[in-house]
């Protein structure tokens, strides 16, 4: 580290800019010069993974609890590689869960339930599908009741 710091004085110094770098205290590996410039060692003692969460029926599907955080469409989180439980809040009762689709490193113990463990090695993203669920017509009427309403309907305009 203090190798990389030397180099980089030395450089400003030849360019000809002034810059005073520190160290922070809240990594080793980190260095941060004027403030806005951050370079980072890539020593990475755990595996993190970003997960982005998006839908379209957002008319159906309210949010995405992972592990415990409820989250919202365009939201993300920052994660180690590992299990998490994972589920949507639906706004209606009456839909059918298509199941859920990732892109990136991810898989689901149970793709086709509303609440399943999901398994994160890497970047990814998350999406719940969704729709309504529409009672068919013979589920709500006899038979019997539906030629009765025809002939009705067929008397009105003769």
């Amino acid at each position: 580290m203090k190798n990389k710091i030397i180099g980089i004085l030395i450089v400003g110094l030849f360019i000809g800019t002034s810059f005073i770098p520190r160290v922070t205290a809240e990594s080793e590996d980190k260095l941060i010069l004027n403030d806005n410039i951050n370079f980072e060692d890539n020593i990475n003692d755990e595996d993190t993974a970003h997960i982005y969460f998006d839908w379209d029926n957002v008319g159906l599907i309210i949010s995405i609890e992972f592990d415990g955080v409820e989250y919202r469409p365009g939201d993300s989180v920052e994660v180690p590689y590992g299990r998490y439980y994972l589920k949507i809040h639906t706004a209606a009762k009456n839909i059918v869960f298509l199941g859920w689709t990732s892109t990136g490193d991810v898989t689901f113990e149970t793709p086709g339930s509303l609440s399943t463990y999901v398994n994160v090695n890497g970047d990814c993203m998350i999406s719940p599908h969704a729709k309504y669920r529409i009672k068919s017509v013979l589920n709500t009427f006899s038979i019997a009741e539906l030629f009765l309403f025809k002939f009705q309907m067929r008397s009105l305009f003769m």
